[in-house]
């Protein structure tokens, strides 16, 4: 079943899914204090000031690109998780070039004082030098402030991102169903026996370990994480466990660690720093200062079309022209990928409605 070759009735199962879960939200909703407390009335109050005039209008201003700022990179780092569908990695596409822009922009002002939230939604980065009151020598714990908040957000992104393959595995453990995807991992093999071993040894070390498992996995850049979810909700490790662990693993260790290694690659200074202590902790024969700064460059180039453009739409020359066009390539490009997720998830979640119908029919046969 397939959207372009069944539309109707994937659009049939799909609307069923979604009212049942619109429903459900509603009454969680309704039933919820804080909704009806907090939420409504903040929700009221800014319709309020939205429709109204005044001094106050330069703070919603504020809030207004704040609330933006955080859906855009927690957002982000959901569809990180998910693979945008394609296997496409957010972090590389988006979060990794800011870091790049805010590392050149500072050693080109050399000052952080300008303001980088507006990197969001597609919208080009722009370091305003002239509007720099004080120069000074930019620091690498002043760099990793600055460019903290928007990690941590895309970290808590893909931590969010991880929810939906746990609590499907979790809810078909409670509900006494074959746990199809659990299954396929304990029973698949591969050619190597050390992926085998690996695969083996991961599920009896969450099953074991539990949070300092989760922690321990979510911690590094894991490209089978979404197993570790699928094992935890088979296991029913509980929510907050699972997702706390998550959370801190990835949002406050793996995306930090990122970051500072990508500062240091991206600042000349840190870089020859790092290369002198590499120097005098390693035999000089072995040149690994050499090596290691060789290697950080060439991490560094991938990241060179990022500095390109962004040289060119300050310097306002032809080349912002070109840039321009690549940046409406690059937005539609990512159009296309969400687009696709979309139908993806859509398909999905028709078949799986359309499956439970299916045995349902085949039950009462029986």
């Amino acid at each position: 079943m397939s959207l372009f070759r069944q539309p109707v009735s994937t659009l049939y199962h799909f609307s069923v899914v979604f009212l049942r879960f619109l429903t459900w939200l509603l009454l969680r909703v309704q039933r919820s204090r804080a909704t009806r407390f907090v939420l409504l009335p903040l929700l009221l109050l800014w319709l309020v000031a939205s429709s109204r005039d005044g001094p106050h209008r330069q703070l919603l201003d504020e809030f207004n690109t704040s609330v933006k700022f955080v859906v855009w990179w927690v957002g982000l780092g959901v569809l990180s998780s998910v693979g945008l569908g394609t296997g496409m990695h957010s972090g590389i596409l988006f979060l990794f070039p800011h870091i790049f822009l805010v590392v050149q922009g500072a050693q080109e002002c050399k000052s952080l004082d300008f303001d980088s939230r507006h990197h969001m939604w597609f919208h080009p980065f722009e370091a305003n030098c002239t509007n720099v009151s004080q120069v000074s020598t930019v620091t690498f714990a002043a760099i990793f402030w600055k460019v903290f908040l928007p990690c941590m957000l895309w970290g808590a992104g893909t931590a969010a991102g991880e929810i939906p393959p746990y609590a499907l595995s979790r809810a078909a453990k409670l509900a006494g169903q074959r746990n199809e995807e659990f299954e396929e991992i304990a029973d698949s093999k591969s050619q190597y026996n050390l992926m085998n071993s690996m695969k083996d040894w991961m599920i009896r070390f969450l099953e074991k370990h539990g949070f300092w498992g989760v922690l321990l996995m979510s911690a590094w850049p894991n490209m089978a994480f979404d197993l570790c979810g699928i094992c935890c909700g088979h296991f029913l490790m509980p929510f907050w466990t699972f997702f706390g662990a998550t959370l801190i693993g990835k949002a406050l260790i793996k995306v930090n660690m990122q970051a500072a290694f990508f500062i240091t690659i991206f600042t000349d200074a840190h870089l020859k720093r790092v290369e002198a202590l590499v120097g005098r902790v390693t035999p000089e024969q072995w040149g690994l200062g050499s090596r290691v700064s060789e290697f950080l460059l060439e991490c560094r180039e991938k990241f060179h079309s990022a500095q390109v453009k962004a040289a060119a739409e300050q310097a306002g020359t032809a080349a912002a022209t070109s840039s321009s066009l690549v940046s409406q390539l690059g937005s539609w490009v990512m159009v296309a990928f969400i687009a696709y997720f979309a139908i993806s998830c859509i398909e999905q979640f028709a078949q799986q409605h359309a499956a439970e119908e299916d045995e349902k029919k085949l039950k009462k046969k029986k």
